[in-house]
């Protein structure tokens, strides 16, 4: 239901063939360097207030190119999965208060 949105943000890649795909083509300057990084605990340094805000306000203004979807719905929808992550660790169970879920 939510892949739609994903796919029209400027970051999405269907896959690595894709990226792949597009760097093969990418005209750099002679002295130019790429690199790659790696985040470490990138999702549970996402606040949840500001990334259910900032989702929502992305459906409710662009809700002409998603007119399947109901933005009040996906915001409550969101709300329950974003507050109520529950994960196992080992044999016992844990809520997450901070940070957004992979």
């Amino acid at each position: 239901m939510l892949l739609p949105i994903a796919k029209v943000q400027p970051s999405y890649f269907k896959d690595s063939f894709v990226l792949k795909a597009l760097l093969d083509t990418l005209q750099l300057p002679p002295n130019a360097k790429l690199f790659t990084a790696d985040a470490v605990s990138m999702y549970t340094n996402i606040k949840t207030k500001e990334a259910l805000e900032a989702i929502g306000n992305f459906i409710v203004e662009n809700h002409g190119e998603f007119p399947h979807l109901d933005p009040d719905a996906v915001r409550e929808a969101l709300h329950l999965v974003f507050e109520n992550n529950i994960f196992a660790l080992g044999d016992t169970y844990w809520r997450q208060i901070s940070g957004t879920a992979m």
